[in-house]
């Protein structure tokens, strides 16, 4: 279901001319949220992120928005 979602999240970013960051695929896409769990980088119920889990989303995005930046 998550690819539908970034599909449609993907065309209304487009449409209305707003940015689009792909966290799914930031994260390491299908069965990444294993892996992050494995890392404790997710609470239990494995859909929230831990603390060290938002604290890295955080750089991942900042990373991102800065890398894009510097290349325009």
């Amino acid at each position: 279901m998550v690819p539908k979602l970034i599909e449609v999240q993907k065309k209304v970013a487009a449409s209305t001319g707003v940015a689009f960051w792909n966290l799914f695929d930031a994260m390491g896409g299908s069965g990444s949220m294993e892996k992050w769990a494995k890392d404790k980088l997710t609470t239990a119920d494995m859909t929230h992120l831990s603390a060290e889990g938002y604290k890295k989303v955080a750089r991942m995005f900042y990373d991102a928005v800065m890398d894009y930046y510097s290349k325009n």
